[in-house]
């Protein structure tokens, strides 16, 4: 395998920061784009064949990410892809920084359009004793280390619900794809990282956490190992 880790980063949280740097894997970051504009950029790498990788990782820039979380989800990749699944894999954390729900989910999302009752998420409790540490099932990736071959990133590409002026639920429009493609998707149970969010569905206030979108230059940067 030869990853490369994707960060939406239009805020720069400085623990967030730091942890992605410590990380052993080329990273490119994706600063201060929108989430539309995302779709575009995203299709771009997956495309530009002089960036040259097998599997890309997406996570949001609120994310603290640890090395053996990145580790256990691109092992877990990689056994899917011995087994010639091409499966999805991903990481996962809490809806928020103290919430007692995770955002991986017990079944497939209900419903095509991003509401809460679409979704039956796991409790972190319940994550943390499963058996196994390699991987379970889940119906919703949410973009906590969320792993796909290059293939894939081309078969189901980064999408939104809405438009230019708004958009959202990138992971709902993904997850939803994959589900109705039959597609499986599996979360590495030590594949847990840490959400900096302040409340689940509502904007941070810390200022470090601002959006930098009209800010600053928005631009693909890729660096690393």
């Amino acid at each position: 395998m030869n990853p490369l880790l994707i960060i939406a980063n239009p805020r720069q949280i400085p623990e967030c920061i730091e942890a992605f740097q410590a990380l052993d894997v080329r990273r490119a970051w994706l600063s201060n784009y929108t989430e539309w504009e995302l779709v575009a950029v995203m299709d771009s790498i997956m495309r530009d064949e002089s960036i040259f990788f097998s599997h890309a990782i997406l996570c949001a820039d609120d994310c603290v990410v640890s090395q053996g979380a990145l580790d256990a989800v691109l092992a877990g990749a990689e056994t899917e892809h011995a087994k010639e699944h091409d499966a999805a894999v991903t990481g996962y954390c809490r809806l928020d920084h103290q919430h007692p729900e995770v955002n991986i989910t017990r079944r497939p999302l209900m419903g095509d359009v991003p509401v809460p009752g679409a979704y039956d998420f796991f409790r972190f409790d319940d994550v943390q004793e499963w058996p196994d540490p390699g991987l379970a099932g889940t119906g919703f990736v949410g973009f906590a280390l969320t792993c796909m071959s290059r293939e894939r990133w081309l078969q189901f590409p980064f999408g939104v619900f809405g438009g230019p002026q708004q958009s959202w639920s990138s992971d709902f429009h993904l997850s939803v794809r994959l589900r109705d493609a039959g597609v499986e998707m599996t979360a590495a149970r030590d594949g847990y990282v840490t959400h900096v969010k302040e409340q689940w569905q509502r904007l941070d206030t810390a200022h470090e956490k601002r959006l930098l979108i009209g800010e600053e230059p928005a631009r693909v940067r890729v660096e690393g190992a």
